[in-house]
């Protein structure tokens, strides 16, 4: 179990004490516990008890519970709780902008109890008629159950490649041997963002002696016409087929592309291919260079240049710095120092950290005083790194009225301002628009942060007229962000073909609230090779002094 599973324990525990009414000091406690928990870097379940009791905040009744948790893979207090709650009162809770007191009152006074009736009772209006519910709630609460049913039996590809790695893969490897090759493909081998299962090929075995070794605890097989359909309740879906091995890289072709990308291959095929041809072997039978598995989606039209365009494909290690980052300042997990150092043993050439600004009560955003005391250390840092250069930042909170969330005499201290929308996300197309154009024309907004607010499968992004404002970014010599927190990935890769177009910089950072946070780097990276982004429009694969210098020429 890995801190991110062991901190939303704490956090399911902490809103169904609310739900039941129980001890408001215990909650907070276990609630600080699920947000505290998931930004260590080293496995708590690896540490000893008397480890545990030294991380800030964690005492003896929470490092006994991470122990329980880390051994036998419950939590007996959250089964006790689990078990006097209606399942349909669990799936409420996923729900967005509502929270414990609100759904136990829903649960109480409309006798509501899935998440079906909820929606039903948002047909009907009567949420309305409950104390602390108007018609917007209602709205808005209606809005996101459809997104949660919309998007229900999906994944985060980050997290199923967690799952693969370390359970999946190592689980078939043992039970199918090591003469048996094993291929992941479809939606996860395109790297696509979200996905409902797992493909994969098997060489050279029957359906039915497949089906005999593949027998497991973790998971019920059934037979569907040439695969074995494989479902779990603690993995993805997962569809098996087995194939000739000398067919393997056929296969991989026909699985992995969409629909779109394979007959565009088809149609401009100039000899048969035959199914033991390589992947290679199929791209240079039809003319084109060979796609890599991220890119073979279907807006083809991506790639009307392949040769060219791959070859200037931006590529992880092409990354010199590490924009966008939280330290203890506000809510990260590590110091300046321990940040800078350890983004330097990465192999970056610089640094730049954006705490939370004054607005961000939530996050202990920066008063002005706490910003001048920041940069103040960041100068003492510097002095201690050698061929490593820290940028002073803030993530500045847009506010309502489109104003950043400082004065002016204070913006101009930083070498570069990121903002972004943190608050009021229930927003018009209108509103949005008018708040983010407003920013943009800000002389000091540099970057634009996670650009729709989106968290995927949790959270809509608010609505907006993307090519406005890409071309107003243009205009203004703003640097559109990549957020590459796999929750994030916004702005959407769709766009970046038009971000291309007008000239726009793009800037893939981690938003890392801690050391391992920084690696989330490559899942941006993916994302923005779906989209074709060319290296040299990425402004933080320049050098520290090219970064800076273009940052500043831009509002010139």
């Amino acid at each position: 179990m890995d801190n991110v599973d062991i901190a939303a324990h704490f956090k399911l525990l902490a809103e169904l004490m609310e739900l039941h009414g129980e001890n408001p000091f215990k909650i907070k406690s276990y609630s600080n516990a699920g947000r505290s928990l998931k930004k260590i870097d080293l496995p708590l379940a690896q540490m000893s008890e008397q480890a545990l009791q030294e991380i800030p905040g964690i005492g003896k009744a929470i490092s006994e519970k991470i122990i329980e948790l880390s051994t036998s893979g419950q939590l007996s207090l959250l089964n006790q709780y689990i078990e006097k709650t209606p399942s349909g009162v669990l799936d409420m809770l996923k729900i967005p902008g509502i929270g414990p007191s609100k759904i136990a009152q829903l649960w109480h006074e409309l006798n509501v109890e899935s998440l079906g009736e909820l929606y039903y009772a948002c047909l009907e209006n009567r949420l309305i008629l409950l104390k602390g519910f108007g018609e917007k709630t209602q709205e808005k609460i209606k809005g996101n159950i459809e997104f949660l049913l919309q998007n229900s039996n999906q994944y985060l590809y980050a997290r199923i490649e967690k799952q693969w790695e370390e359970n999946i893969y190592p689980l078939f490897r043992k039970l199918l041997g090591n003469e048996i090759e094993i291929n992941v493909t479809g939606d996860y081998r395109r790297q696509e963002i979200t996905l409902q299962q797992l493909q994969i090929l098997v060489s050279d075995i029957s359906l039915e002696d497949l089906a005999d070794k593949l027998q497991s605890e973790y998971w019920n097989i059934s037979i569907q016409d040439k695969h074995l359909l494989l479902k779990s309740e603690q993995w993805i879906d997962i569809l098996v087929e087995p194939v000739s091995s000398s067919e393997i890289a056929y296969h991989l072709f026909e699985t992995t592309g969409s629909e779109e990308h394979r007959q565009l291959v088809k149609n401009q095929l100039k000899k048969p291919i035959s199914k033991n041809n390589t992947e290679v072997e199929i791209y240079q039978s039809a003319g084109l260079s060979y796609f890599p598995p991220e890119c073979r989606h279907q807006y083809t039209h991506f790639f009307p240049h392949p040769e060219e365009q791959f070859k200037n494909l931006i590529a992880e290690n092409d990354i010199l710095g590490v924009v966008h980052n939280h330290t203890q300042y506000s809510d990260g997990r590590n110091t300046i120092e321990e940040l800078a150092t350890h983004c330097q043993q990465l192999g970056y050439q610089y640094l730049v950290v954006s705490d939370h600004s004054q607005s961000a009560f939530y996050a202990n955003g920066l008063s002005v005083p706490r910003v001048l005391q920041q940069q103040d250390e960041i100068n003492e840092v510097q002095q201690k790194m050698n061929n490593f250069k820290i940028f002073k930042s803030i993530e500045c909170d847009i506010l309502y009225d489109g104003q950043l969330d400082y004065e002016n005499d204070i913006l101009k201290t930083f070498d570069l301002v990121i903002a972004s929308v943190h608050s009021q996300l229930n927003m018009t197309e209108d509103k949005a628009m008018e708040r983010l154009i407003k920013a943009i024309e800000n002389p000091y907004t540099n970057i634009l942060g996670h650009l729709t607010g989106r968290l995927l499968l949790s959270r809509k992004g608010y609505p907006i007229h993307h090519k406005k404002i890409i071309d107003a970014c243009a205009a203004n010599g703003v640097v559109i962000e990549i957020n590459a927190n796999p929750h994030r990935l916004d702005i959407d890769w769709y766009w970046l073909p038009y971000c291309m177009e007008k000239g726009v910089w793009i800037s893939i950072n981690p938003d890392a609230h801690h050391l391992n946070g920084v690696n989330d780097i490559r899942y941006g990276v993916i994302a923005a090779r779906k989209g074709g982004l060319q290296k040299d429009r990425c402004i933080n694969t320049l050098d520290a002094r090219k970064f800076i210098d273009t940052i500043q020429q831009l509002k010139k």
